[in-house]
């Protein structure tokens, strides 16, 4: 009978030892000491991937910044030549003589527009732009300068056609002179309109 009970507590005690193991299994388990982590290949993966698009991105960027700059050169210039070409024409309508200086060793060509009353407009190229200035007597009255696109050259020409003189402001490529754009005006045009206004007033 003692052997009977005695066998009976072994086998109760061996239970529960096997109980409180598979607890303490599954505590173990759940734990967050035990929970996997993050390896080292897994992270190197994530920096290398993490470099490309970096790098992906600073390149976009660097393209978006030279293609505004280059676009906001290209309306500077633009705007630039329409300003010449209002002020171009404007001058030599309003002209009463015009010489041009032929191109030298010391420098490059020059266009005079005489306008009455001592002032003298100067048209000269320096560089990528051409400079404008209003003269009064032997003072600089006013400057301006217009920006060209690049490897630009300006040319002067004077013709004359039917007794009326015309000048012709073309911008070419310098390697092929290949012509970008031409400017024409009349000298004097304003000038003879006023003159033949005046004329028709007085006779009536």
């Amino acid at each position: 009978m003692r052997d009977h009970w005695s066998s009976q507590l072994g086998s109760t005690g061996q239970s529960e030892n096997a109980i409180h193991h598979m607890i303490h299994r599954s505590r173990s388990r759940h734990s967050p000491a035990c929970r996997r982590g993050v390896t080292l290949v897994e992270l190197v993966t994530v920096i290398s991937v993490s470099a490309i698009l970096l790098s992906i991105l600073t390149v976009l960027v660097v393209q978006m910044t030279g293609f505004e700059a280059k676009t906001r050169g290209r309306i500077a210039e633009a705007t630039a030549i329409s300003r010449l070409s209002d002020h171009f024409r404007a001058d030599v309508r309003a002209a009463s003589a015009v010489e041009l200086i032929p191109e030298n060793a010391g420098g490059s060509a020059k266009l005079l527009v005489s306008l009455g009353d001592a002032v003298q407009v100067q048209y000269s190229q320096s560089g990528r732009g051409i400079d404008r200035e209003v003269r009064e007597l032997s003072d600089v009255i006013a400057r301006d300068r217009y920006r060209l696109p690049a490897t630009a050259h300006a040319h002067w020409l004077q013709t004359q056609i039917d007794n009326a003189e015309f000048v012709q402001l073309k911008l070419a490529l310098a390697e092929s002179n290949r012509a970008l754009f031409r400017f024409v005006a009349q000298v004097g045009r304003h000038r003879t309109a006023e003159k033949e206004t005046t004329i028709t007033s007085d006779d009536e």
